[in-house]
């Protein structure tokens, strides 16, 4: 029993003192982060040590509840596992404006707006979370018992709004705010009497503004209109090595539509490979079953809406899973399909660990993207029919050369080629014969300069280049159909392209994330049947060589043909020529 004041002892100031602890301590009693009971999926996230973690959801799971309840645990130094230092720099990252003014602050800042109540329990008096369901329900835990559950529906009107996660006995609410338009509560810095500061940026905006700041924890919700958010708010979190690197968070329903995202999510599979103290990221799938808060009743007619819309919107509607379904160019594409590794080549052997390699015999083709930011190249071959391996196009190796010039690929390609005997070279036609800006020069010719001073040369048209499809469409069918089937015969199903997933990794990753174009029509979105290249260069130079309809050529090892570039362009027009009819006059 707490032992009563006598207030006819105390002066004024002291009875004025005794009043205020008593309203502090009577607030802090109902304040949000301490009555704030998670959910299995939630408690995992919050308990969370590894760098990075990401939380792919449904609808109404409770995704954005945790993540600023974790923002507001490290900065009101609440955090029950320790994990953030005593003073530090928060960042949350949302998409527009209006994403901070209406949600940021709101759910951090003003009362009722975090979507949690409270109720005072009719066994304790003590205030607890209202629990927005009937009777009992039975919530199963991360061991995999159960836990009941009395819920408060019933007692809806007993309940009220719960007070913000961060109170203001936290920060002075006329100086703690640096405002980018105060009237629809648009942040860009809070000053907590913590030592803590909370950065808010627009994802909208140019993540290079970002610089000057070292992150101890950053909490991205939702998608990002700029990738580049990412990468600078990952470097944010490098802070000194004696500190510990900080924390990146992220809450998002997949669309699939971000690079870093998918990037992060690839990442999160591949340390799944790894020992537990190796691995920095997490990914934590939070789905509509996982929220016994959501009404029952409600969540079963959304369910079979979503249904009848179709079953990518179910999975990322209802189940938080990324959905690129019917907007990948290839779908069909799976590494355990089309996929082969070094020892399935000729000479290699599995139980020895022995790789095999490309032979010499097979007809080796070069296909190239001239770009800068990067330029690319692809190696293909087809076996002889005598190697037991169909009518198949491989693709076994792959150049990505960052800040390109036609002298580095020539150098690059040089080394790849080995002693191999190439049958023809490819090139994007549409880009290579566009004049570069300083020179004025073709970007074709800088690369046969690059190639007869290297003695790069192939067999069909020693140096030279066949122009690459400009039929979008029709080269990305015919790599369709190859992925598919021999596309020479309609009745073999088995694949007629393959590639090495140990030399392309990068082929790989793109061919993934390789989409088509959408179009808003009366607010829905229409996918359409042309791709969208943005990022994309292995998959397009392999669609060049599917529009090529390579085949085996027994490779001819006498050639030695190095014509000078003047010379090749006259042979080309005379070739022209012919197919129109006239005569041209070739000088050598």
């Amino acid at each position: 029993m707490q032992p009563q004041v006598d207030f006819s002892k105390l002066s004024l100031h002291e009875q004025d003192t005794v009043r205020a602890n008593a309203a502090e301590i009577a607030e802090t009693v109902v304040e949000s982060l301490r009555l704030y009971e998670p959910l299995p999926w939630q408690e995992r996230f919050h308990r969370c040590r590894r760098r990075e973690c990401v939380v792919t959801k449904g609808n109404q799971v409770g995704g954005s509840i945790s993540h600023f309840v974790e923002a507001a645990r490290a900065v009101t130094r609440q955090d029950p596992y320790g994990k953030y230092p005593q003073s530090g720099v928060c960042v949350i990252i949302g998409y527009g404006e209006k994403h901070i003014g209406n949600t940021v602050y709101k759910y951090l800042f003003t009362k009722g707006h975090n979507k949690l109540r409270i109720i005072k329990d009719e066994t304790t008096g003590r205030w607890r979370m209202y629990r927005n369901w009937l009777g009992v329900k039975r919530i199963k835990q991360d061991d995999g018992s159960y836990k009941e559950m009395a819920g408060d529906k019933h007692r809806v009107k007993d309940s009220q709004p719960a007070p913000p996660l961060i109170p203001e006995r936290f920060y002075d609410k006329k100086k703690a705010f640096s405002w980018v338009k105060q009237r629809q509560k648009v942040f860009a810095k809070v000053e907590l009497n913590t030592g803590w500061t909370i950065l808010a940026f627009n994802s909208q905006g140019d993540p290079r503004h970002a610089q000057g700041f070292q992150a101890d924890l950053v909490l991205i919700d939702e998608d990002l209109a700029d990738s580049g958010w990412y990468t600078e708010m990952f470097s944010r979190t490098m802070v000194p090595a004696q500190d510990g690197a900080g924390f990146l968070r992220w809450n998002v329903m997949p669309h699939g539509e971000t690079n870093a995202l998918m990037e992060l999510l690839d990442r999160c599979e591949e340390e799944l490979e790894l020992p537990d103290d190796k691995r920095t990221t997490e990914l934590l799938e939070a789905t509509v079953y996982d929220n016994p808060y959501l009404d029952d009743q409600e969540r079963e007619v959304n369910i079979r809406k979503w249904k009848r819309m179709g079953e990518e919107i179910y999975n990322q509607r209802a189940l938080g899973k990324v959905t690129l379904g019917e907007r990948l160019m290839y779908p069909r594409f799976h590494r355990d399909i089309h996929g082969l590794d070094l020892w399935e080549l000729p000479g290699g052997n599995q139980e020895k660990g022995i790789a095999g390699d490309v032979p010499y015999d097979w007809t080796h083709y070069l296909v190239i993207d001239p770009g800068v930011t990067p330029g690319s190249v692809g190696f293909f071959a087809v076996p002889p029919p005598s190697a037991g391996y169909g009518r198949i196009v491989l693709m076994y190796d792959e150049l990505e050369i960052a800040d390109c010039t036609a002298r580095k690929l020539a150098v690059a390609v040089k080394a790849k080629m080995g002693s191999a005997v190439f049958q023809d070279f490819i090139i994007d036609w549409h880009g290579s014969r566009s004049k570069e800006t300083g020179s004025g020069i073709a970007i074709y010719k800088q690369y046969l300069k690059e190639f007869e001073g290297l003695r790069i040369s192939c067999v069909r048209r020693g140096i030279g280049f066949a122009k690459g499809s400009d039929d979008v469409n029709g080269r990305s069918h015919l790599l369709r159909d190859m992925l598919w089937s021999d596309a020479n015969d309609p009745e073999d199903t088995t694949p007629a392209f393959f590639y090495l997933h140990d030399r392309c990794p990068k082929f790989e990753l793109q061919m993934k994330r390789y989409k088509k174009k959408v179009a808003k029509h009366g607010g829905e979105t229409i996918v359409l049947d042309t791709p969208n290249v943005r990022g994309i260069h292995l998959p397009v130079i392999s669609e060049y060589m599917a529009a090529y309809r390579p085949r085996y050529i027994k490779p001819n090892r006498t050639h030695v043909v190095h014509r000078l570039p003047a010379i090749q362009e006259r042979m080309d027009a005379l070739r022209a020529s012919k197919k129109r009819g006239k005569s041209v006059v070739c000088l050598n």
